[in-house]
């Protein structure tokens, strides 16, 4: 991990100037001053009426509780500051993977004319869901729920679109309307909601379904980076139409799909779209399971439903009209901040995915007339103001809590049940020489309820969703200090019981590999833990292992390995990676550095110890947590960068999946090891730059 860190660690605090000659401190946002009326303490719920009741969901309940939002009618709520900034984050985030995919953003009418609604058959066929009203000369409109004839009609209107202007692919990002008979759930079932809806139009069939894919690809890729367990399955096409039409789902009891998923991951449907009683997967023939789920994305392949009704035509190639093949797209916004909540969040404190947070930092100064309250304020007030210097968009993005009258335990258990996800506390070793100040990582309780998770799911012999369940709260169970910016992992005891478990699924599910890489894991914390070393022993017999043990060098190979070589590709050099070796771990792995090369922007990434089970993936979801300062594109996603190694004797290049480990690489047949450190090399997939480099080159996959 602080290999991994070290590219982005901050300096120890020294005294510096405020830049562009700002005066004096950077702006603060007081908790006492933000406008979040929350209400925190035990019975002080409120209903989704403003009256007390009981809430119907959990989401329902934690966003009044915290002030996120405020009914205003059935089925209607204020979105509140911190909401408000959560959303606008998310629309950012849904911005990048549209516009990454071609996506431009327009805005259209919520007024949408009958006229256009008869015309699709929708007027009638929607019924009650629509909100209908007529102006002063009585003409007919609705509330647009969705863009199919106002989006068809806008494109229609431009009779001399070409077919070199296709793909066209349109999206907004607006409020909608249904009049739901029934609201419910806050956020999750309401009468007026923000959605992100696509309108593609295409040439031809193949053309619209390669469209298809792309988008449906964007929206794995934006609840990948939300961190979001979701699953895509195949939906009917309802009101809207189409010949085809997936949902994306967040599995969650309070969800009102019921769905069907493969254990293998080969199958997943709504129950609504089945011929019959479906109980096994058409592919693999396993055992369906069933569950429930909370529907935040929906897409759908059109063909010329629409197109057809209002001559939505291009010139093609042979200078004749054709109709354009559609595609619509939906996500909805404020549905994904609410069933964020939902699935995250334990049932009294909030977890929001990370790249949403309303707010990244919280500060705690000293109780008002503790002994620390003066030097540990101005002390605090000081890291606030470096923070600012060295992070600026960080400044803009903490609360500090004056609420000073309360002891720090209270405003800390109030910031843990908000759900910021680090929270900076002046306590009784601020005033120490060097201060410390205490950081508190609300994911180590994230952490627990996945492990909790895990064990009903073991107890029950689901190994599978067990060790899904392990493997969440491992992602979040780092817990840290913070000492004059200088990071440090705990040992947590109960990392070491979920490691534990884990080892134990992936041997009941006979994974055996798996199984000895966390008795591994578990054995680095504890070298004598005595059921991790038989079931590692157990393990070892069980499937025979191909690893390479490289014992320490005599002092001639020592030399030789402490200089790395230059690496020289395309005129691309580097030699940023010194200093680190391969070794030997006390359980026989080896542990190599690993250097990345980005040669489109000429940097790179140096890990001193990447162990030879570990994933690609694993690694580049940590080092891309944050974007690099270099990326100014933002396009060094995970989910969209292609890793290749090169095979200089043969001048070719080989691609690699980010889900293989490094010991399945190095094992390659053309795969060498240079001046003790292997090396890979990252591009953009699809990117002009990637294209260029690899042209003429001859391309392999492992």
């Amino acid at each position: 991990m602080e290999a991994l860190l070290r590219r982005w660690r901050l300096p120890v605090l020294r005294g510096r100037r405020p830049r562009h000659g700002a005066p004096g401190r950077a702006k603060r946002l007081l908790l006492s001053q933000l406008f979040q009326p929350f209400n925190l303490q035990a019975g002080g719920e409120v209903g989704c009426d403003g009256r007390a009741g009981e809430l119907s969901c959990r989401s329902q309940k934690l966003m009044l509780q915290a002030g996120l939002i405020h009914p205003a009618s059935p089925g209607c709520y204020h979105y509140l500051p911190p909401t408000v900034r959560a959303m606008e984050k998310l629309i950012r985030v849904m911005d990048e993977e549209m516009q990454a995919v071609g996506g431009q953003k327009v805005n259209m009418p919520s007024l949408s004319s009958a006229e256009l609604w008869h015309a699709s058959g929708r007027w009638n066929k929607m019924g009650t869901e629509l909100f209908r009203l007529e102006d002063r000369h009585g003409k007919e409109y609705c509330l647009g729920p969705t863009h199919e004839e106002a989006v068809t009609e806008l494109v229609a209107a431009h009779s001399n679109l070409s077919y070199k202007q296709l793909p066209l692919r349109l999206y907004q990002i607006t409020r909608k309307f249904r009049d739901e008979p029934k609201p419910r759930f806050g956020l999750l079932r309401s009468r007026e909601f923000y959605m992100k809806d696509m309108y593609t139009f295409d040439t031809s069939e193949e053309a619209a379904l390669q469209t298809y894919k792309l988008v449906c690809d964007a929206y794995c890729s934006l609840f990948d980076r939300l961190g979001l367990p979701f699953v895509k399955v195949q939906a009917a096409t309802g009101n809207i139409g189409g010949t085809m039409s997936h949902e994306f789902q967040l599995p969650a009891d309070v969800g009102e799909d019921r769905l069907v998923l493969c254990p293998d991951g080969h199958f997943a449907a709504n129950v609504e779209t089945l011929n019959g009683e479906q109980t096994s997967c058409p592919t693999c023939g396993e055992k369906l399971i069933q569950t429930r789920g909370i529907e935040v994305g929906h897409t759908f392949y059109l063909g010329t439903k629409y197109s057809s009704i209002s001559n939505a035509v291009f010139c093609s190639p042979e200078n004749k009209p054709q109709l354009a093949e559609m595609g619509c797209y939906g996500l909805g916004v404020t549905r994904i901040l609410a069933a964020s909540i939902e699935v995250l969040s334990t049932e009294d404190n909030i977890r929001w995915p990370s790249l949403i947070t309303p707010y990244q930092l919280c500060f705690i100064p000293p109780k008002r007339g503790s002994k620390e309250e003066e030097e540990g304020a101005a002390l605090l007030d000081r890291l606030y103001n470096d923070l600012a210097e060295v992070l600026p968009h960080l400044a803009g993005d903490s609360v500090l809590d004056d609420r000073t009258q309360l002891t720090i335990g209270k405003r800390l258990k109030d910031a843990n049940k908000l759900g910021y996800p680090y929270v900076i506390v002046a306590g009784k070793r601020v005033c120490e020489d060097p201060s410390v100040f205490e950081v508190w990582n609300q994911n180590a309780e994230l952490a627990r309820m996945y492990k909790n998770e895990g064990n009903e799911y073991f107890r029950e012999k689901d190994y599978g969703k067990a060790v899904i369940a392990y493997s969440e709260g491992l992602k979040k169970g780092f817990s840290s200090q913070l000492t004059c910016w200088k990071l440090a992992i705990e040992h947590d005891p109960a990392r070491q019981q979920c490691v534990l478990l884990r080892a134990l699924c992936h041997m009941e599910l006979k994974n055996f590999s798996e199984a000895i890489v966390w008795c591994e894991e578990g054995l680095r914390i504890d070298p004598k833990e005595k059921r991790l070393v038989e079931m590692r022993a157990k393990a070892d017999k069980l499937k025979e292992r191909n690893i390479k043990l490289v014992h320490e060098p005599s002092n001639e190979e020592e030399e030789i390995s402490d200089g790395l070589a230059e690496i020289s590709l395309d005129g691309f050099h580097s030699d940023n990676a010194t200093g680190a070796k391969v070794h030997l771990d006390a359980d026989g792995n080896l542990n190599w550095p690993v250097l990345f090369l980005y040669p489109e922007h000429e940097q790179t990434d140096f890990i001193t110890a990447f162990h030879e089970q570990s994933r690609f993936i694993d690694h580049l979801m940590v080092m891309f947590a944050e974007l690099p300062p270099w990326d100014l594109e933002r396009k060094y996603l995970p989910s969209s960068l292609e890793l290749y190694f090169e095979d200089e004797e043969r001048a070719e290049m080989y691609e690699l999946s980010p889900e293989h480990t490094l010991l399945q690489v190095l094992q390659h047949q053309r795969y060498f090891v240079k001046a003790g450190t292997p090396t890979v090399l990252a591009f953009v997939k699809g990117s002009p730059f990637s294209k260029k480099y690899f042209s003429g080159k001859k391309v392999h996959r492992l």
